[in-house]
């Protein structure tokens, strides 16, 4: 939803780390693998997957802004089969202590993001009649 604010260079990143997510819980659904679809289809073209430690996040993140965005999209994909595995709060919370965002950031991230997929959900609804 907010790829367009990175750079190529994040969007690489964003798209590793979203892979990770999806792979976090052992399993890839097809809302996950949907969701990595769109994910992509809104990076720049060419923009392919680049593993970056997740110690190097300060460095390439380097604005709130793109900190923010890494966040809540990597967060989205966790919640793209409607479920948080503890091994996907695990990622996160690494990320997160890497890029010095606190917990009640995260919280208002994950918070930001289930509202935004209910939104998105009756948005069907109400295209399905």
């Amino acid at each position: 939803m907010f790829v367009q604010y990175l750079n190529e260079r994040q969007q690489s990143v964003l798209l590793h780390y979203a892979y990770e997510m999806m792979r976090a819980d052992s399993s890839a659904d097809a809302r996950e693998m949907n969701q990595l679809d769109v994910l992509r289809a809104q990076t720049q073209p060419g923009v392919r997957a680049e593993d970056v430690a997740i110690e190097e996040l300060p460095e390439l993140f380097d604005d709130r802004m793109s900190r923010i965005v890494l966040m809540l999209e990597v967060i989205g994909m966790g919640y793209a089969d409607e479920k948080f595995d503890p091994q996907e709060s695990e990622l996160i919370d690494k990320m997160a202590d890497a890029l010095t965002i606190d917990e009640d950031e995260v919280l208002n991230i994950v918070s930001w993001v289930k509202r935004q997929l209910l939104l998105v959900k009756e948005a069907h609804r109400l295209m399905e009649g």
